[in-house]
């Protein structure tokens, strides 16, 4: 059973995925409505495989343009970073012996 791609619903117009059977006959199951569409003849194949939109596989897809990445508005000068409003306090010994 291999993934063919992405359709159509033919009752609720929803996307649904398409595969192919042990037979290689399309298929799809909405899990919107409860539609099952299984082909069983040459001809409703060609006619459910002409609507579907070809799964793209992403690792053959051409590697994206490398985007270079924006220079510091001031490259000397580092910003500091923002000190707390309220420095955290230091711990007081507290319990039973500490008293």
């Amino acid at each position: 059973m291999s993934y063919l791609g992405k359709s159509d619903c033919h009752l609720c117009d929803r996307e649904v995925d398409v595969s192919a059977n042990r037979n290689g006959m399309a298929y799809y199951r909405c899990a919107a409505c409860g539609t099952k569409l299984e082909t069983k003849g040459a001809r409703g194949d060609r006619a459910l495989r002409a609507k579907v939109r070809p799964f793209e596989d992403p690792d053959a897809a051409p590697a994206p343009a490398a985007v270079q990445e924006p220079e510091p508005a001031n490259p000397r000068e580092t910003p500091q970073p923002e000190q707390p409003k309220n420095p955290p306090r230091a711990r007081m010994p507290a319990g039973f012996w500490n008293v």
